[in-house]
């Protein structure tokens, strides 16, 4: 049955925005359902991406890289097609 995305969920000011990233990436658009366990996939798997570009192990926290979450935010943006 999944999570019913509503338009909300397109507000970054409501809704994570890496949450909202997730869903338009996969092209999910109000009405439709989402597994959340379906983002923490896409999540773990682009972070695993971001940390390979910087010589991060999968152990380091993107916080050993200045600006590391703003840097995976952006990623996440160039993913989805929006940076």
């Amino acid at each position: 049955m999944g999570t019913k995305i509503v338009e909300e969920h397109f507000d970054i000011n409501k809704t994570n925005e890496r949450f909202t990233l997730f869903l338009i990436a996969h092209k999910i658009k109000p009405g439709d359902s989402v597994e959340i366990y379906e983002f923490q996939i896409w999540i773990s798997k682009e972070l695993s991406k971001f940390k390979g570009k910087y010589d991060l192990s999968v152990y380091d926290p993107i916080s050993k890289i200045p600006n590391g979450q703003e840097l995976f935010t952006k990623h996440l943006k160039e993913v989805a097609n929006i940076a």
